[in-house]
């Protein structure tokens, strides 16, 4: 029912108080149509995190191949084995690496900017808090594993995800206040 009356008041009758309906050609409405599914299309809060997901996902990659090639794996061999042999080894470890670094990153941009969208658009607000309730509720739900996995064991649990509320929030605000005193 609101929705009605919000169509009526920023309609451009009400808004230029003409009570004649300008005559639209079929560009005019075609463009105004494609205006309004592009508006919806960038306010989709699950759309935008997954584009921010598949974005983490690719840095992942990237970032994974990084550490790969920084951390040496030197495995001694009792007898020399060929280089083709070598690579084919460290193929075979490089893969699993990657693809573990990519799913990570991938999870932690999804996570983070679906939360500090759907928290933007119920505060209607674009603060520093945001990044602090988004990196509070990331944090945690990527630290919390289970909820009878233990209370101060390593695999998880309220321990755990309230550390990881507070450093993943104190970190994404910190960053969003650098940002901001940047711009």
């Amino acid at each position: 029912m609101d929705d009605d009356y919000a169509k009526v008041f920023l309609s451009d009758r009400y808004r230029n108080l003409s009570l004649i309906k300008n005559q639209q050609s079929p560009q005019e409405i075609q463009m105004q149509q494609v205006l309004g599914l592009q508006q919806q299309v960038q306010e989709n809060c699950i759309l935008k995190a997954g584009v921010v997901g598949v974005g983490s996902a690719v840095f992942g990659v990237l970032f994974g191949t990084f550490l790969f090639t920084v951390t040496s794996s030197n495995t001694p061999y009792d007898t020399p084995i060929s280089l083709k042999q070598e690579f084919k080894n460290q193929l075979h470890k490089f893969v699993p690496h990657v693809k573990s670094t990519s799913k990570n990153f991938a999870k932690l941009g999804f996570l983070y900017s679906m939360f500090e969208c759907f928290i933007q658009k119920k505060r209607a607000r674009s603060d520093v808090y945001n990044s602090l309730y988004a990196g509070c509720a990331t944090g945690a739900l990527l630290s919390f594993k289970g909820l009878f996995s233990g209370f101060c064991s390593d695999a998880g649990g309220p321990i755990s995800a309230i550390g990881g509320c507070g450093g993943f929030a104190a970190f994404s605000a910190a960053v969003d206040l650098y940002q901001r005193h940047r711009s």
